[in-house]
């Protein structure tokens, strides 16, 4: 007995390493590394584009698209064809939905910034009290810093920034709302906070960690960005201890251990986007019997720098819930947990966590 089930679990996992072989292996896969891979080489990139083409499967895949669009027309069997020679889990697929999404976020931005204008009022002036005592100075980036800076100008998720650390405790697909939530169980960090908005926070909170502090002291960029109704806050790195600010307008805040539901959405962050992404993930919420924290308003977290080009954009909006303590022993399909976005080498997909190609 004990000799049948340990055959059967070798079989699964030798299933399990078949299967996972397969998908990064696809034509679809393979044509990522050649045209949309933001580190691949040269060599990589022909080497994977030749594999593509000499894929037999992509000959009978598209044979599919076409007969999908003989059979349905272009209306109708578009959705199957994208499915069929995009799927989920690649960069050309959430390249294609990120474009989409910005055909409808740009007019939003376009409302938001005339309504900017039309509020904008003289820049606030600083108290003596308040403003900083010292003009911070910014030292030039070494060569390898500006390679990774460009490159991170094409990743949904840059790198080498730090975040806090978090480990997904659920998934919660709702296919009502075309939403997939996580639940993400985040250890306690802390965040440089300002009640204003936009370029003005921006601004403030960068001279902050750049060394408009007391001790002077230039702290590492992080991400994601945090805003909410009416503030933003900076994540600070776990590793060092804040400083005090010089501007009285910035605070230093502890955010505690705490489960939070989120759900990404790429491209541009807009007022009118933000609620509809709200809807969304509070719906998905409900239809699966999560309860949101008593009082807790939703938040917005965004990852990129404005150069990352819009439909690579990674945003996500969350909400603090409860969740109990005992529920957490169910691992995502799989058996993987943990963030595995975070530990991605490629620019890929916004939704697809998980997945490296």
């Amino acid at each position: 007995m004990k000799y049948c089930l340990l055959m059967l679990c070798t079989l699964s996992v030798i299933l399990s390493e078949v299967s996972e072989a397969l998908v990064s292996s696809s034509w679809q896969a393979r044509l990522d590394k050649a045209f949309l891979s933001v580190d691949a080489s040269p060599e990589s990139r022909f080497r994977n584009l030749q594999k593509a083409l000499q894929d037999p499967q992509l000959r009978t895949d598209l044979q599919k698209a076409t007969q999908v669009l003989r059979d349905k027309g272009a209306k109708e069997g578009h959705p199957d064809v994208i499915d069929l020679l995009f799927p989920s889990g690649t960069t050309a697929r959430s390249d294609l939905e990120g474009l989409s999404a910005i055909r409808t976020q740009i007019p939003e931005l376009t409302e938001d910034l005339r309504s900017q204008v039309k509020k904008s009022r003289p820049a606030v002036k600083f108290s003596n009290r308040q403003r900083p005592k010292t003009k911070t100075s910014f030292d030039l980036p070494k060569p390898e810093e500006i390679k990774d800076e460009f490159k991170n100008i094409f990743r949904s998720t840059p790198k080498g920034l730090k975040q806090p650390s978090y480990e997904v405790i659920k998934t919660l697909p709702d296919s009502a709302s075309n939403a997939s939530v996580e639940l993400r169980k985040y250890s306690e960090f802390k965040v440089a906070k300002t009640d204003s908005m936009s370029g003005e926070g921006f601004n403030t909170l960068a001279n902050y960690i750049f060394g408009g502090n007391e001790d002077s002291m230039k702290m590492d960029m992080t991400t994601p960005v945090l805003t909410s109704e009416g503030s933003m806050s900076f994540i600070l790195d776990a590793d060092v201890e804040p400083p005090e600010p010089e501007d009285a307008t910035v605070e230093i805040e502890t955010i505690p251990s705490r489960v939070v539901a989120v759900k990404s959405f790429p491209g541009l962050v807009t007022t009118v986007g933000v609620e509809r992404e709200k809807d969304k993930l509070l719906s998905a919420l409900e239809n699966a019997g999560v309860a949101v924290e008593e009082e807790a308003e939703p938040f917005v977290l965004q990852y990129n720098s404005p150069l990352t080009i819009p439909w690579r954009r990674r945003n996500e909006i969350a909400v603090v819930v409860v969740f109990e303590e005992g529920e957490e022993g169910e691992e995502e399909e799989g058996g993987k947990r943990g963030n595995s976005w975070y530990e991605r080498v490629e620019a890929t997909s916004w939704y697809d966590a998980g997945v490296r190609l």
